[in-house]
């Protein structure tokens, strides 16, 4: 396995744009990180607010991330633990080839609270080298406001562009959508950053079009401290956003739809 990418923080802004029935649009500035799940040891002994030790100011926690229990041993069983998790959420979906390096981008958890709308694992082959070789596969870790989680799984074979992927929208989100419609994935991982365009579509038309667009810094705790000074609490943030928003998209009045059962075979046996 090639050696651990560099550890970046991210620093940029999302944006929404709903096109119907009511327009509705925002822009929020933010800061996640990305790293390689290799590195994360050395980096908890490197840096005094980044790390996986409870104490921590930011702390990276692998129970935040694709249903994987609470820690129950050292840091790297952990770590082990959602590498293992990772492999199999890519051979459920046809991806078998060896694994290699695994990047993640996502908020690590900052004074003990995180919300992760979405996280991504970059998922390397097994004889990858950093920063030259595209991901095999690059995983949308998807969580909604409701406790519960889905994976979008996008192999490099089934991509229909340079980074484009689509995929039937089988997961409640929003509750002002229903689950009919098609995602579009958009994804560059270019110079250590994300520039993410994940726009959703139904009958030929777009609904939603969004994109999260982060450049890279290096990771020190002192563009740490300068990132929480910016935007402190910066995940409680996040969730607070999402429910500001939704007052605003239902004072608008859009109609809200309830929860279905979480039944991805059927949402994909529905209209596209």
């Amino acid at each position: 396995m090639s050696a651990p990418a560099p550890a970046g923080l991210l620093v940029g802004q999302v944006a929404h744009s709903r096109l119907g029935p009511r327009a509705h649009a925002f822009v929020y500035r933010l800061f996640m990180l990305r790293l390689d799940l290799a590195a994360l040891p050395a980096l908890d002994r490197t840096h005094w607010l980044f790390g996986l030790r409870r104490w921590k100011p930011v702390r990276f926690d692998v129970s935040d991330f694709l249903g994987v229990p609470p820690s129950s041993g050292s840091a790297e069983a952990d770590l082990a633990t959602l590498r293992s998790a990772v492999q199999l959420t890519l051979v459920e979906s046809g991806v078998r080839e060896r694994l290699g390096r695994i990047e993640v981008v996502a908020h690590a958890r900052i004074f003990g609270y995180v919300f992760n709308p979405i996280s991504f694992f970059l998922c390397y082959g097994a004889d990858s080298v950093a920063g030259i070789d595209a991901p095999l596969a690059v995983i949308a870790d998807v969580r909604n406001t409701f406790g519960q989680r889905h994976a979008y799984v996008l192999p490099a074979a089934h991509a229909i562009g340079d980074g484009v992927w689509t995929a039937k929208k089988v997961f409640h989100v929003s509750p002002f959508f229903t689950l009919d419609g098609t995602y579009r994935f958009q994804l560059s991982f270019a110079d250590g950053g994300i520039d993410a365009r994940i726009d959703l579509h139904d009958g030929g038309r777009p609904l939603l079009v969004t994109h999260l667009r982060l450049a890279r810094r290096p990771l020190t705790d002192r563009a740490l401290a300068a990132a929480l000074i910016r935007l402190p609490f910066m995940t409680v943030r996040v969730i607070a956003a999402i429910y500001w928003e939704a007052l605003r998209l239902w004072r608008k009045g859009l109609p809200y739809h309830p929860k279905p059962a979480y039944d991805p075979a059927r949402a994909r046996a529905t209209r596209p």
